[in-house]
Order: structure tokens, then sequence, then C-alpha cells
């Protein structure tokens, strides 16, 4: 039976065999023909008896306004998949400098939850005295297909290129359903070693419920 995590898991498979920008579009839709894939591995910080899972995040520049793409992470301690993920993504023409993009994620976890999460992108681009920056900006809704409740989430970045092989990030992730709010602060660097290929460090700190923190290891490759 094909799955939807198959389906990503294949889609992966496809894009490493292609010859090798940087992060996620976002707001802004993938050059047609441009692929994008990302490699993480995320470690809880001071709970070294935990494996880290490692996430892997493709997009594909379908045309100039469609962005297709998926993402799949895995939980190296259990073999299992956590979650997969399948999205589509439609760029709008900017309006006042900003900009509009609309998207669809259809999302499966390890006990077979399936869900769809239409979404709505925001984005800017700005200079500075320290070089040229971006922000962007979504917020989703998370339905269930079955039964079970569903939930929001909003995501802000604001990023600054001070130097031509350097990336300085700084997100918000926030989360909230019916038990209870998530809030992460998310900074991240990332260099250039080679064009179109980066390497990626990120902190994510849990405000609430509870303090948590995680170290995030990645490389991006585009081409």
């Amino acid at each position: 039976m094909i799955t939807l995590r198959s389906l990503v898991a294949l889609m992966a498979a496809v894009s490493c065999q292609m010859p090798p920008s940087p992060a996620e579009a976002g707001a802004w839709p993938r050059k047609d023909g441009e692929w994008f894939i990302s490699i993480q591995a995320t470690q809880d910080w001071g709970n070294w008896v935990n494996y880290p899972k490692v996430s892997t995040y493709l997009e594909y520049g379908l045309t100039d306004v469609w962005t297709i793409g998926g993402r799949i992470e895995h939980d190296l301690q259990t073999y299992e998949t956590s979650e997969a993920e399948l999205f589509v993504r439609r760029a709008f023409p900017t309006v006042l400098t900003w900009q509009l993009a609309a998207g669809m994620t259809f999302s499966e976890t390890t006990e077979g939850t399936l869900s769809f999460k239409p979404s709505f992108h925001l984005g800017k681009g700005f200079e500075t005295r320290w070089g040229n920056g971006w922000m962007d900006a979504l917020i989703k809704v998370e339905l269930p297909v079955e039964e079970g409740a569903g939930s929001v989430g909003a995501f802000a970045q604001i990023g600054l290129k001070p130097h031509e092989c350097l990336l300085t990030m700084i997100s918000v992730d926030a989360h909230a359903d019916k038990f209870n709010t998530t809030v992460k602060l998310l900074p991240s660097l990332a260099w250039e070693v080679r064009p179109g290929r980066h390497i990626q460090v990120e902190w994510s700190e849990t405000v609430t419920p509870a303090p948590e923190g995680k170290l995030s290891l990645g490389i991006w490759m585009s081409f």
C-alpha cells in the first residue's frame, strides 16, 4: 500500500540523485525547475540518552508560481518515521512590495493520524546598512481527517545577510490546540561552503509550556 510516508521518501531519494540556496522559500516560489533539499539532525540538549531525530525537507519549483515538496522525519531511537508531509504552495503577485502565497499540506504521523493544513504566507525583502534582509511569516490551521480537535500555528522569521556567505536568522514558532500553547524561539546561522550548499546551525528554545532546548545541525542544497 502506498502511504504518504513512502511518497515523501521516494521524493527525497530522487532528489539525492540529482547534482548539488538557502532556506525554505516560504512566501516566495521556488524557481521553475529548481530543487532545494535540507537534511537536519536535532538532539535534545542535556538529555543525551535520547537519540537525535533526522528530518529531510525538499521543495521543487513546478512552475514560476507553483512549488511542491515534502518533509519526512525519522526517530533514530525507535527507527520509525515520526511524521511525513506533502505540500503544494501557490505564490501570488506582490502587493505593495509584499509577497503573498497560499498552501495546503497533507500530514501523516506514526500513529496513522491524517490531517490537512491550509496556510497563508507573507514575505518581504529589505535592505539595511549591514546587508540585505527578509521577513517571512505564515499562519496555518491543522484539521484532522477523522475525529479529533484541530489546532492553529504561526511562524515568523527575520533574516539578514551581513556577508556574502553568511545568513543569520531568528524565528518564532507557535502552536496552539485545546490542551496547551507551545512557543519556541529559534536563532540560526547558515554558512555557504560553496555555491548552492550551506551548513546550518540552529538552536531551539521552548519558551512555554516548559523550558527545553534542542540543537540542530543541517545541510542545505539547491540546484
